[in-house]
């Protein structure tokens, strides 16, 4: 159970197939795709690190959560 001044740190990647978006609109998104994984309220969140990489073949999002 998170108590009511824990926070959940968010470390988020994007990695992207080129420039045309920016990782920060990711955000949002990723913020809501780890509360539906984790099951905790997105509320409890912070950004511990939001960066991103370019990579044509394997684009994707990663994802590390800590207490």
């Amino acid at each position: 159970h998170i108590g009511q001044n824990t926070k959940v740190w968010l470390h988020i990647v994007v990695v992207k197939p080129n420039h045309r978006s920016d990782a920060i609109n990711f955000l949002d998104w990723a913020a809501d795709a780890t509360k539906g994984a984790i099951g905790i309220d997105d509320r409890y969140f912070a950004i511990w690190q939001l960066d991103w990489a370019i990579d044509k073949k394997k684009p994707e999002i990663r994802v590390k959560v800590g207490i």
